[in-house]
């Protein structure tokens, strides 16, 4: 363990070290883990406790008030009392004792502690003497003695008998201060102000003393423990002049320098006038005291935002209030927002919901919602304001002004007539817009685009047309007809964007309702079989529901199959007078493959001999061609010459096989062609629908690469290249469409041998699908389902 250097024990290695290291004692038998007592044995240090002496010692005590000696003291509290005390050898012992002396109060005149007796003050003793004249007595009651309590010589003892001590309470009195603190640094600022903001940091601290104390800053005790008053503040306030209310619990106990802190004191907005009470003790009596304080409002600060910025003449809009407190602590702010047009006020005040100041936020507000309605009379320019009318512990305040503009009202109505037509009649559809705005006041006429809409016709700009002119109360109004033929039946609706000085508005007309040509399609669904490769026919009754006349296309949808198409005969039907018709539907297959497999042997590859000096067309071959032609064009009686023009044109034919072209098969070191076989397995009926397919290569050199699978229309690719082996490949494929599928091979190609595709094989696979049939006359469309079975 460390030490200085010269204390016992103390061992350093070099001279000039002011630290060093304790020697102790080296660790034995005895060491005891519990006490750390070294080598000592801790056995025999219990085991001879008990035989252990001491010398007797002899203790007195003597005491005086104001210089003179008395045999009992009674005095109030404060007054300063003599003592001295001696302590000897005992009978038959030599030597002076050492040590202290202790002034003892029996029995212990501090109320609710549990010992017999208060130890009071120590005394040094000098040569066996120890005294003091400044001794203060607590109050109460007692026999006051002098305890010895020893030495390594002599033993303890008390003196005999006791004083007896009779110590009257003093006047006590009570003292409040407030603590205040800058927010910024926590630094106390003063600690008896009259006022204080709402929110700001301080608290309060009740102090008692004797008759003499007074406050100072900073803060100094007003009495020295143990002789500091004890016991319990009762702690009160009164609001406004109200009646007096425990403050923060009431009750307050001193602490042993006789001062107590309310550190959760946070008074409301007002005038206070706190009591301190002190109930007193056997030392001092008791006291009180009050302390006014006014806590001024906290400033705040409200801001107001609108959410439209040109709101409609008597139409409620929304603004958004927020506001907030200049403290960093406090209850939730109440009161009401109330919004002003210039000096007008604006409906009613609209509570506001506080949230108090918490984890460094300050206290704020809001409306709740966060926005209110608001609404303004009349159209035109207004400027608002919105003003948070405060409350005890918060300031009032305003938000910056904000201008909107307030725009004239406008309403919308529609109709269209008749209610109800048949398809392909016209309907008249009147729109209009109104205003309250005088047409005299020709700058206020609205402008603005008008649209009309159909739900099922979509914008109609045909035959539009707009006027704005005076209603028949003198006042603008816009109107727009249009005359159409719905395609069915529908609603409509009118559209007004509005312009600087009227709002936007629209409105939705009566229902029309269209009578379609409607029609009926049965059988509905219909089933047919077939063999693929051959045709199947189903007839089709079309009957219309009404006399109106009308003309049926028809369509049909075969996605869901392969290998099938669709006829229709006629291909459209005209109704009249609800007089059926019919129509055949007729479905052609695809056969399959007459065998098994289907093979393409690639065509040769032609080979150009190269000529002298370069490749391709040679200049002397344009002369060969030439004298061939001219040969040709020779009249017969020019037949010796055109017999000695054919033996040169013929040797320069064999030189040049022919005019630019010609080659023959095979010769130098390109691929080879080769032969491509596909086969494929009967798709098993009744079983899930696959087939396998297989593809051999046939070449004169050895063949590798890979071999993919493939489907004319829909499906693409049915493997993925797979790696030739000894020649052919194989794969299992699913055909989840009913139909003929035309299956072919595309050869990869190698080094040595060309790429190539064969020809197809038709895999018919079995089993009933539907085919979808549209009939349709424009605004009216049937569909009919046909169960198709291929066999």
């Amino acid at each position: 363990m460390p030490c200085a250097k010269g204390s016992p024990n103390c061992t350093t290695s070099n001279s000039s070290d002011q630290y060093g290291i304790l020697s102790g004692h080296n660790t034995g038998s005895g060491y005891d883990l519990a006490t750390g007592l070294g080598s000592v044995n801790a056995q025999n240090l219990v085991n001879n406790w008990s035989s252990i002496t001491f010398l007797p010692s002899l203790t007195t005590l003597a005491a005086s008030v104001s210089g003179a000696t008395v045999t009992s003291i009674s005095v109030a509290h404060g007054t300063p009392v003599s003592v001295g005390s001696n302590v000897s050898a005992g009978s038959g012992a030599t030597g002076t004792p050492t040590g202290q002396v202790a002034l003892m109060a029996t029995p212990n005149p501090t109320p609710g502690n549990l010992s017999a007796s208060l130890g009071i003050e120590a005394l040094t003793l000098a040569n066996g003497t120890a005294s003091s004249t400044s001794i203060i007595l607590p109050g109460g009651s007692y026999s006051l003695t002098a305890h010895y309590q020893g030495d390594a010589t002599f033993g303890s003892s008390d003196s005999t008998p006791g004083i007896p001590v009779n110590i009257t309470a003093e006047k006590s009195k009570t003292l409040i201060s407030i603590p205040a603190f800058d927010p910024q640094t926590g630094m106390e600022t003063g600690n008896s102000p009259t006022s204080l903001v709402y929110g700001s940091p301080y608290l309060a601290r009740i102090d008692v003393g004797n008759a003499q104390a007074a406050l100072s800053f900073p803060a100094k005790p007003i009495c020295i423990p143990p002789s500091c008053p004890t016991g319990t503040i009762t702690w009160t306030d009164s609001l406004n002049g109200g009646p007096a209310a425990a403050l923060d619990g009431g009750t307050f106990s001193l602490n042993s320098e006789g001062y107590t802190e309310d550190q959760l004191i946070q008074l409301s907005g007002g005038s206070h006038l706190l009591t301190a009470s002190y109930g007193g003790d056997n030392s001092y009596g008791a006291s009180s005291s009050t302390y006014a304080l006014t806590i001024t409002p906290a400033p705040t600060t409200t801001t107001a935002q609108p959410l439209v910025s040109t709101p409609v003449e008597g139409l409620p809009f929304q603004v958004l209030v927020n506001g907030s407190a200049q403290t960093q602590s406090g209850a939730a702010p109440t009161g009401t927002i109330t919004f002003v047009d210039g000096t007008t006020q604006l409906g009613n005040p609209s509570s506001v919901t506080g949230f108090p100041g918490q984890n460094g936020s300050a206290p704020g507000f809001s409306l709740n919602p966060n926005y209110t309605n608001v609404t303004i009379a009349t159209a035109g320019a207004h400027t608002l304001t919105a003003q948070y009318s405060g409350d005890s512990n918060y300031a009032p305040s305003a938000s910056s002004a904000f201008t909107l503009n307030v725009l004239h009202l406008t309403t919308a109505s529609i109709s269209a007539s008749p209610s109800t037509v048949n398809y392909g009649s016209a309907v008249t559809i009147t729109g209009v817009i109104n205003t309250k705005v005088p047409a005299s006041n020709v700058s206020l006429k609205p402008t603005g685009t008008i649209s009309l809409y159909g739900n099922a016709d979509g914008q109609i700009t045909n035959g539009l047309t707009v006027t704005t002119a005076p209603d028949g109360s003198g006042n603008w109004e816009i109107q727009a007809t249009a005359t159409v033929t719905p395609s069915n039946s529908e609603g409509f609706s009118i559209n007004y964007t509005g312009d600087s000085n009227y709002a936007p508005v629209s409105a939705t007309s009566n229902f029309i309702t269209v009578i379609l040509p409607d029609f009926s399609m049965a059988p509905d669904p219909a089933y047919l079989t077939t063999t693929a490769g051959q045709t199947g026919s189903q007839q089709l009754t079309i009957t219309p529901l009404n006399n109106l006349a009308s003309t049926v296309t028809f369509s049909c949808s075969t996605l869901v199959t392969v290998g099938i198409t669709c006829s229709f005969g006629p291909p459209s039907v005209n109704l009249t007078n609800s007089t059926p018709a019919t129509v055949t539907v007729t479905l052609t297959t695809l056969p399959p493959s007459a065998t098994s497999t289907a093979v393409l042997l690639a065509p040769p590859t032609v080979k150009r001999p190269p000529w002298p000096g370069g490749r391709g067309w040679q200049p002397g071959l344009e002369l060969v061609c030439l004298v061939a032609l001219l040969l040709v064009l020779l009249p017969r009686q020019n037949r010796i010459l055109r017999f000695a023009f054919g033996l040169v044109a013929g040797f320069g034919l064999l030189y040049a096989f022919g005019c630019g072209g010609g080659g023959t098969v095979g010769g130098g070191g390109g691929p080879t062609s080769v032969a491509i076989t596909v086969s494929a397995t009967k798709v098993p009926a009744g079983t899930s629908p696959s087939v396998t397919l297989s593809a051999s290569v046939t070449s004169t050199k050895a063949v590798t690469g890979t071999i993919t699978f493939w489907e004319k229309g829909n499906n693409g690719t049915l493997t993925p290249p797979l790696t030739i082996v000894a020649g052919s490949a194989s794969s299992q494929v699913g055909l989840p469409l009913v139909g003929t599928h035309q299956i072919y091979a595309q050869y990869s190609g190698d080094s040595q041998n060309q790429g190539s595709q064969s020809s197809t094989i038709n895999v018919v696979a079995t089993g009933t699908e539907y085919i979808s049939v549209q009939a349709a006359n424009g605004p009216v469309s049937h569909y009919s389902t046909i169960w198709v079975t291929i066999q």
